[in-house]
């Protein structure tokens, strides 16, 4: 016999598209509690105001809060509906963030794929770069033994990068004769700290090769430096159509300063 004004959990479980055992599910956490159970026959029934709620309970699970977060919401049958839906707001917020990141490295890798198709290797080219702010660490060289000095950069780094696509790799500066190297990795411009380099933005030579070429880079772009005593040299691997895990394309960009 149906209790009036009352649904059976068959019919509420059709009526939102929730299967029978996921409704019984969230009764077990205390989440989702009959409105009214028989004695006689233990026949649950919901009311017609408890949609809503299993509407809630649905959404918080399409943007991944798991059910035993909601419990903390839900008291002796009273659900705090405002403090679940800002928790909820602020979970799908973090959630869209993550997705427009994500989003934005993807666009981000096409243009850069589209961008190497536009260029031969060993040629030098120029572009105009922004201005960018880089966390670096110094480093004795460039070659192979160190290579372990950029997954320390990374380890080290105080503050995680909000850039969607942050390059990384290395800095080689000359002024007058001195020669400084460090390892790299790109943060957001405005970034404050004493490991913080801000890299100038202007016209830069460029080239694209299949090997390391930084330590080269005096010698491979002095055609255009004109014998510059002070120019900074950034080298990045790139992220290719056919990327090659162990030998990638490099970057190597050179500015005169």
């Amino acid at each position: 016999m149906r209790e009036q004004g009352l649904f059976f959990i068959g019919e509420i479980s059709k009526m939102v598209g929730v299967s029978v055992k996921s409704l019984r599910y969230y009764e077990q956490l205390g989440l989702l509690i009959p409105a009214y159970v028989n004695p006689s026959t233990n026949y649950r029934y919901y009311s017609f105001k408890q949609l809503y709620l299993i509407e809630i309970i649905q959404t918080c699970l399409d943007i991944d809060i798991k059910l035993r977060n909601l419990t903390q919401f839900i008291e002796d049958g009273v659900v705090d509906y405002e403090g679940l839906l800002a928790f909820g707001k602020k979970i799908a917020e973090e959630k869209l963030a993550s997705v427009t990141k994500g989003l934005q490295f993807i666009d981000q890798s096409a243009n850069q794929l589209e961008t190497i198709k536009k260029y031969q290797l060993d040629v030098i080219y120029e572009k105009a770069v922004p201005e960018k702010a880089f966390y670096v660490l110094p480093c004795q060289s460039f070659d192979i033994d160190h290579q372990l000095e950029i997954a320390k950069a990374f380890a080290s780094i105080p503050f995680a990068s909000t850039l969607s696509m942050p390059e990384y790799g290395y800095l080689l500066i000359h002024a007058k004769g001195e020669i400084k190297r460090y390892v790299f990795m790109e943060v957001q411009l405005g970034t404050k700290g004493e490991n913080i380099k801000k890299i100038p933005a202007g016209i830069y030579f460029f080239n694209i090769t299949e090997q390391p070429n930084i330590e080269n880079s005096e010698e491979t772009f002095k055609e255009v430096l004109h014998d510059k005593e002070s120019f900074i040299v950034i080298e990045t691997e790139l992220f290719a159509s056919k990327y090659k895990i162990d030998t990638p394309f490099h970057e190597v960009r050179v500015l005169s300063v």
